[in-house]
């Protein structure tokens, strides 16, 4: 499954879906219903069923409309921002039980992150935030990005950000670049294991004198 992200071109993304989906990945540019492609249905080798809420990056001019912009100030955008994009995850996960591993995946800022260094400034403070309380506690894991350092989010659910599998910019010079392995069953809680990507070449800032 992949998501676009505040860095992609969403229609793009959309234009190469069926390319892949012939190959057996689902792609997702923009935001769906759930029975028009917003929730995925996957069955594992073992017969175990998956089910993957997707949220793509939306930005603030696809949530706040043109009116509300003239009408509100900050802090009531940041507001509506926040409680829009918690109606579309919860419209999304409204099928989640117990008969299957429950995942959100979602590309967005969730209060609390740490940021890694490389991110977009503009599309990372108080006008993107989302709440961790949009996740519900019946998802085994919930999968995001945007944060380029690796963390977990205070939740109901156990909430991820995997942070860049490779240095983007210098900003990320501190960051150990990496990716998740996460196991679960519908019976059992994910089992989040951390795996460092060492292929990459490391990114360094050098300071001194002329001499």
């Amino acid at each position: 499954v992949v998501l676009a992200g505040n860095h992609d071109n969403a229609h793009r993304f959309e234009a190469v879906r069926p390319v892949f989906a012939a190959l057996g990945v689902t792609v997702a540019g923009v935001p769906r219903r759930p029975h028009e492609g917003g929730v995925v249905e996957l069955t594992a080798r073992d017969g175990t069923g998956a089910r993957v809420a997707m949220v793509p990056f939306c930005s603030q001019r696809s949530i706040v409309r043109a009116s509300q912009l003239m009408e509100l100030d900050a802090a009531q955008l940041a507001q509506t921002y926040d409680e829009r994009l918690r109606r579309v995850v919860a419209h999304l996960v409204e099928e989640f039980d117990g008969d299957a591993v429950n995942v959100v995946a979602a590309h967005g800022m969730v209060t609390g992150a740490r940021l890694g260094g490389g991110e977009r400034a503009a599309q990372t403070f108080e006008d993107y935030w989302i709440g961790a309380a949009a996740f519900p506690a019946n998802a085994h894991y919930v999968a995001l990005g945007h944060v380029h350092r690796a963390q977990q989010i205070g939740g109901a659910a156990p909430i991820w950000y995997p942070g860049s599998p490779l240095h983007v910019d210098f900003g990320e010079a501190e960051n150990t670049p990496g990716v998740l392995l996460v196991e679960a069953t519908p019976a059992t809680p994910a089992q989040v294991r951390a795996v460092p990507v060492t292929g990459g070449r490391t990114l360094r800032t050098l300071r001194g004198s002329v001499d």
